[in-house]
């Protein structure tokens, strides 16, 4: 099932393609129920998962999540510092543009991802400014006039783990679209979860086709 994605008084909406008959879409629908109730019993790769967490309320998804990366320290955050892989790291995300600097000179990027769940899919947009704090954790903090989110922060921990990383995120984000109650809710929750694991195994994967 295709969601088609527009904007409507500068708010992001996504709707089913018209083209199909109602008949269609209410198979698709049980189907849909079909694969869900599969995936809840399907297990999840978590080889590398440490703890995980992911919550919805009020329209806001939180997200705590660590994860063991089999890289050392320097390596994962000189990674995540090179900007033009992050399509490397993740499949969802399709391009990143630099853009400008802010006024305080932080990185500033646009991003144009897409997420997919069973027969879910939809593209969207945003621009974040990116900065190592004091403490050496990586903030990113999207820009909601550029975006396809009302709010949206994303911080990473690194810690050093007997030659490897353990890797925490901690997100806060707050969609501008709409997408199926319920079901919907479920969906990128479980999504969510489950793009923390493919960006630390892609930054396995890039360590190890690219050594430094």
């Amino acid at each position: 099932m295709r969601f088609e994605s527009f904007r409507q008084g500068g708010k992001r909406r996504v709707c089913l393609d018209a083209s199909r008959s109602v008949a269609g879409i209410a198979g698709q629908w049980r189907w849909l129920g079909l694969l869900l109730a599969l995936g809840m019993s399907a297990p999840v790769p978590a080889a590398d998962l440490l703890t995980s967490e992911v919550a919805h309320r009020d329209g806001r998804f939180t997200v705590h999540a660590e994860v063991l990366v089999a890289v050392a320290t320097p390596r994962v955050r000189a990674l995540l510092g090179q900007y033009h892989h992050l399509p490397k790291l993740n499949d969802g995300i399709r391009t990143v543009t630099l853009l400008d600097p802010d006024a305080r000179g932080r990185t500033r990027m646009a991003v144009d991802s897409q997420l997919c769940v069973l027969l879910f899919c939809l593209d969207y947009h945003w621009v974040q400014r990116v900065e190592t704090l004091p403490s050496g954790d990586i903030l990113s903090t999207m820009e909601p006039d550029l975006s396809d989110f009302r709010e949206g922060t994303v911080r990473y921990r690194l810690q050093s783990a007997d030659g490897a990383t353990r890797l925490s995120t901690r997100a806060t984000l707050v969609p501008d679209f709409w997408f199926p109650p319920g079901v919907g809710s479920w969906l990128i929750k479980r999504k969510l979860r489950e793009e923390v694991l493919e960006t630390a195994r892609g930054i396995e994967r890039l360590a190890a086709e690219s050594p430094p």
